[in-house]
């Protein structure tokens, strides 16, 4: 009876922090998603407001858990032995990124490059703003899908394979705005995050990566623009 109390806690705790955090950006993706928000410093501003009390509340609620240790969230100390595995995880995903726009081109009426690099920056005096949000955006995903979702799925004794599913699949519905590749590409890169998060029990590894992802789509479009 309280593995049962207990499996409803985390479903119900799930499933409240995920309608606090990311359901109201789900419902509403074709209102919020301008292409040159990140040129107004309130925009970024406004988004370190809602990451930073988020990040914070993931690892308060981390750390009031006592089925499990901070290791196995992966919130473990960042060092200087961790640089190289990031430089490496960045480089799988630049190779993955490749692949899947290859695929792409390939499926008709697609629009490969054109949907991931939308976004219409060109205030390169924000270029350190949009870093650290960049850094904030990726901390504050990985912390939730990763760190948070996939630790708390495995405490309800769900099968690897149905969780990598589970996890990336919400985590790909929030990417529809950029159309089915969108959708596509942030499946593909969510499953090989989770897989990063599997293997090294790092959130910093992924977050960083995630981050330099966002951070380089936003450049990448400024010199495509």
């Amino acid at each position: 009876m309280e593995i049962k109390i207990y499996n409803r806690n985390i479903i119900i705790e799930t499933g409240i922090l995920f309608a606090l955090f990311y359901l109201p950006s789900y419902l509403f993706q074709n209102v919020i998603s301008d292409p040159s928000a990140f040129n107004d410093f309130m925009f970024n501003i406004q988004l370190w407001i809602i990451y930073l009390p988020q990040i914070a509340l993931i690892i308060y609620i981390i750390h009031i858990n006592t089925k499990k240790n901070y290791s196995d969230f992966g919130l473990i100390k960042l060092k200087l032995k961790h640089i190289p595995t990031i430089f490496l995880t960045t480089a799988g995903l630049v190779l993955i990124v490749g692949i899947i726009q290859l695929i792409i081109y390939l499926i008709p009426y697609s629009t490969p490059a054109e949907n991931m690099f939308l976004w219409d920056f060109h205030n390169i005096k924000l270029i350190p703003l949009v870093f650290i949000t960049s850094l904030l955006t990726g901390y504050s995903e990985e912390l939730f899908f990763r760190s948070y979702l996939y630790t708390r799925l495995e405490e309800l004794k769900l099968g690897r394979m149905h969780i990598l599913i589970t996890v990336n699949l919400i985590f790909a519905l929030g990417h529809f705005y950029e159309g089915y590749e969108g959708g596509i590409n942030a499946f593909v890169l969510g499953s090989y995050f989770s897989l990063i998060f599997i293997w090294r029990r790092n959130i910093h590894i992924t977050a960083i990566v995630h981050g330099l992802y966002n951070f380089s789509v936003l450049m990448i479009s400024s010199w495509l623009g």
